[in-house]
């Protein structure tokens, strides 16, 4: 009988950790977006726009170090424990739709300088590391910035310089990052910090055709018993109100069968899914670094 392994709580290290996690070059490119912190307020609002803004940066090839680099702030603000995945999920959403005009270095500078009262009330997280409160420090720091600059006459006028770069060069790209997406969880059995990203990535290429193939009625009805236990774990790990009633709300409307309007059981489902279609291919012995690597070359030979 087809079994799924059970649902794995995605894991958040905590800063301390990190270097054992990381590899070089994920490592000197945190260290390199903390070093901002050593600037002052004043000398951040001349050289903000120095540095690349997010809407100029491959989503896929920086989902690594954005969920390293929140969790490195997390940290940095006081919060103990996790962050929940669902809302690391929805601070991914609401920085690429609301607060793209950004860089990662505003990102962490701001939250810095919230937490030394540079804005002059403190925001409390309260112990809860949810999109409402990095929505708040980050509006504090644009509204902070913007006055900052009119009134020291810093010029705001900056060009935006978006690197222009070829379908090619963004193939090879989305092809590593789900490369080494893999190869961190066949090393660790721990999912990356943003699984929905590389689902959807590996939906659309069509890696997880052959998968969804073998499903079964028994299967569908293992996988959305996995989800509904996994959103009861999440619930269960956390000594926060707040997010206790919202994990709650939302697993009784799991449990019910109905969808939340958020799309949070959505993602849960496919954080499940890609644990699934992760331990499917070790399972049957699918080389799944080498099927990446030939689909890239087939869609280049065909294009």
């Amino acid at each position: 009988m087809e079994t799924s392994l059970p649902p794995q709580t995605i894991t958040h290290h905590p800063a301390a950790s990190l270097p054992t996690l990381l590899d070089d070059k994920q490592q000197r490119i945190l260290d390199t977006i903390a070093q901002v912190g050593a600037l002052t307020p004043l000398a951040i609002a001349k050289t903000a726009h120095q540095y690349p803004r997010i809407k100029y940066l491959n989503q896929e090839e920086v989902a690594p170090t954005f969920g390293l680099l929140f969790t490195r702030i997390a940290a940095l603000v006081g919060v103990k424990g996790q962050i929940d995945p669902l809302q690391k999920q929805e601070i991914w959403n609401v920085v690429f739709s609301r607060f793209s005009g950004l860089s990662f270095q505003d990102i962490y500078k701001a939250f810095q300088m919230d937490r030394s009262g540079e804005f002059d009330t403190v925001t409390d997280h309260f112990q809860f590391f949810d999109v409402s409160y990095v929505s708040t420090v980050l509006n504090k720091y644009i509204e902070w910035k913007r006055k900052t600059q009119i009134e020291h006459n810093i010029s705001i006028s900056e060009k935006a310089t978006e690197k222009m770069i070829t379908e090619e060069e963004k193939e090879f790209r989305t092809r590593r990052w789900l490369i080494s997406s893999f190869q961190e969880y066949r090393d660790t059995g721990a999912l990356p910090v943003l699984a929905v990203p590389l689902y959807d990535a590996l939906y659309t290429l069509g890696m997880l055709t052959p998968y969804y193939a073998t499903y079964t009625d028994e299967k569908r009805a293992t996988m959305l018993e996995a989800a509904t236990e996994r959103a009861k774990n999440q619930m269960s790990t956390t000594d926060n109100r707040k997010e206790y009633a919202l994990l709650k709300a939302l697993y009784q409307t799991m449990k019910s069968g109905s969808q939340d309007a958020e799309g949070k059981i959505l993602s849960i489902k496919k954080e499940v899914a890609l644990q699934d279609y992760y331990d499917w291919t070790i399972a049957q012995g699918i080389d799944l670094i080498t099927e990446l690597t030939n689909l890239s070359m087939k869609k280049l030979i065909k294009d």
